[in-house]
């Protein structure tokens, strides 16, 4: 609901609010370690000088999908959209 209320577009990929993704991902994913370790994964960044703790969990059920969350990421984002608003 906050992303929506931002202008996130649903189903907006998580490295397309990234400014440093130049390419089709995140320096900080940790994705692909997460599927071929078949284990979760965490991490904590700073992203606009907020604390981002994000969580990359592979599905037992199927080994080839994960969840990706991440936590403070709404403060991160809101100030990143708000920054790129103004003129």
């Amino acid at each position: 609901d906050l992303a929506r209320t931002l202008g996130v577009p649903t189903g907006a990929k998580c490295f397309s609010l990234n400014p440093e993704a130049v390419t089709s991902h995140c320096r900080q994913c940790k994705a692909g370690l997460a599927l071929r370790e078949q284990r979760a994964i965490c991490s904590e960044e700073i992203s606009n000088g907020k604390k981002v703790i994000g969580y990359w969990m592979p599905l037992q059920e199927h080994p080839e999908l994960y969840v990706h969350f991440g936590i403070g990421t709404a403060n991160a984002v809101a100030s990143q959209i708000l920054e790129n608003a103004l003129p």
